[in-house]
């Protein structure tokens, strides 16, 4: 047992000890910004596994301390992108052909473990874009049947998501030997990466070679089953193809073939193009209390947003219209931005101009576009709630007893309220509370020389609050209110 076991590490050092390739291309994996964790949140772990996952292609990886210690440098504080002055100085001060960054769109743990990243591969010598792939993977796909062998946490999803992520992902660029000339692909560029059906889609394919051109075999691409020419550009920089995408959604593998004068062919993976026409989905929800069907606040609501297929966005608007009634609509407050939206936001009731907004309803509506400005909204009608609970009372005296009537004035339900009668003399002689209005509540009269004074406290489901207080409500039944003490109105921010 022993034996086996010194076998096996040996084998593992080994193999672990082997080395990449001289002149391998080399790539700088910056940390992913991770969504999850805020609008600039670090993931470490996924990284690592990117890091990892990159090397097994073939690439030298640039030492995670060294591109720690360039960020620091040069104070890179955002993730997920990277200006084209620093991808031109990871040419230099890292040595990196390539920088690799990404964004985690979505790591859900459970009910349903889902992982969901997308990578950007950087070409540093000219700041181009040359694959970019955005992956998920729900726990609920790998779920068999007979429950064998079953993901059972999101660890368990990272083999098949990266097996999936890195799909397309470019290998080292191939040298093409015959005797001792050499042809060598130097760059692709594929524009755009994604598409809608029936759109133009052109690759670009940079040639290095020792061979007269003469002597250089045919290229060909090979897309979808079908075989494009290809011909040099204007400066006879680049080999381009071009072609229409096809109507069908999904990724398309491109690939070269070369024809040779002995008639030899041989064929090269370039990278992919995927068609897109599905507008992405956003989900949004507002977390305050429903009263009459909509979620109502007073002071400031907070704003959820999801995707259900989590996919990277170009833009985004926000807009909030105060709806006058049915038909008319007006324009309160709008924002916009690029990239991802963010998963949570808070209105503060102010408009752009930063006034309080009037008391209403309100439409939220949220716009994203994708890399391809496909469009996807969402909205959702909110009610500002903000005047507090307006007390009407009504007297009558009935034999020996005073009854009084308390009505509210206002539609926002009622959360509690608590009224006191007191004596001329200042000690209490009823206490009521509730929970609504309207009430109806009685008292014995007073003695000749005696009064009744009543304070009340409302508050609403909204967190206002109404206080009034009335003095000799025996007069007030026989002779009307009169000039009635103003209302005290006090505002709870915590509610």
């Amino acid at each position: 047992m022993m034996n086996r076991l010194y076998i096996f590490l040996c084998i593992f050092c080994l193999s672990a000890a082997l080395p990449v390739p001289a002149g391998a291309e080399s790539i700088a994996v910056f940390p992913l910004l991770d969504l999850n964790k805020g609008r600039n949140g670090v993931n470490h772990e996924l990284t690592d596994h990117i890091r990892h996952q990159t090397g097994l292609r073939g690439y030298r990886i640039v030492e995670p301390d060294e591109v720690m210690d360039f960020m620091v440098r040069h104070r890179i504080r955002i993730l997920g992108a990277l200006d084209s002055i620093y991808v031109n100085r990871a040419q230099k001060e890292l040595e990196a052909d390539f920088v690799l960054i990404g964004t985690v769109c979505q790591l859900k743990p459970e009910p349903n473990a889902t992982v969901s990243v997308s990578l950007q591969l950087v070409r540093t010598s000219d700041n181009r874009i040359v694959w970019t792939d955005t992956a998920t993977l729900y726990q609920s796909e790998l779920w068999t049947l007979l429950a064998i062998n079953d993901p059972e946490s999101l660890g368990d999803l990272y083999d098949s998501f990266f097996e999936r992520l890195y799909a397309s992902f470019p290998v080292t660029p191939p040298v093409y030997m015959r005797g001792k000339d050499f042809i060598d692909i130097d760059r692709v560029l594929i524009r755009p990466a994604i598409v809608r059906s029936h759109d133009r889609v052109e690759c670009r394919i940079g040639i290095k070679s020792t061979m007269d051109p003469e002597s250089l075999p045919q290229f060909r691409i090979t897309v979808h089953g079908e075989t494009y020419p290809v011909a040099s550009d204007e400066d006879g920089h680049y080999l381009v193809a071009a072609w229409n995408a096809v109507e069908e959604e999904g990724r398309y593998d491109i690939g070269l073939q070369t024809v040779w004068a002995d008639g030899t062919r041989d064929a090269y993976a370039l990278g992919s193009y995927r068609v897109d026409n599905t507008p992405p989905v956003i989900v949004m929800h507002a977390a305050a209390p429903v009263i009459d069907r909509y979620p109502t606040f007073n002071e400031f609501v907070a704003l959820t947003f999801s995707m259900p297929e989590p996919e990277q966005l170009s833009r985004w608007e926000f807009h909030i219209y105060r709806l006058e009634d049915e038909q008319e609509q007006t324009l309160v407050v709008f924002q916009e931005g690029s990239g991802q939206l963010a998963q949570r936001m808070t209105w503060n009731g102010r408009t752009s101009t930063g006034l309080n907004a009037p008391e209403g309803d309100y439409l939220i509506r949220v716009t994203v576009w994708d890399m391809i400005d496909n469009p996807g909204s969402a909205e959702q009608r909110v009610a500002l709630r903000r005047i507090p609970p307006q007390l009407d009372f009504a007297f009558e005296i009935e034999e020996e007893l005073l009854r009084i009537n308390v009505s509210n004035g206002t539609p926002t339900p009622m959360n509690f309220w608590w009224m006191r009668i007191f004596e001329g003399n200042g000690s209490v002689l009823r206490v009521f509370e509730g929970e609504d209005f309207p009430v109806e509540v009685s008292v014995p009269l007073p003695g000749e020389e005696n009064m009744l004074d009543l304070i009340i406290e409302a508050r609403d489901a909204m967190g206002n609050i109404t206080r009034r207080r009335l003095q000799d409500l025996v007069t007030i039944a026989t002779q009307g209110e009169g000039d009635l003490e103003e209302t005290e109105v006090q505002w709870l921010e915590d509610f």
